[in-house]
């Protein structure tokens, strides 16, 4: 999830270098509203309009799978846990 949201910040930061903050914001909440980024429902990956998404859909999907994987099975060196 957390991969998939950051491409899709950067891409829109460098589409639209010259934007003022409130144009970000403008752009950014639009982007939610067309499901562009991921969020979690119910433990559940969803586009950010709630809809069913697919592992074709997830830029860089298997980056983020290997992240994923590696702290399932090593705990993430990050936690203070």
């Amino acid at each position: 999830m957390d991969v998939h949201n950051n491409d899709v910040g950067i891409e829109i930061g460098k589409n639209n270098s010259s934007a003022t903050l409130a144009q970000l914001v403008t752009i950014i909440k639009d982007q939610i509203a067309l499901g562009k980024l991921i969020i979690i429902i119910n433990d559940t990956l969803k586009k950010s309009d709630g809809a069913s998404i697919t592992k074709s859909e997830i830029r860089r999907y298997n980056t983020s799978y290997a992240i994923a994987k590696s702290i399932v099975k090593n705990g993430n060196p990050n936690s203070k846990y």
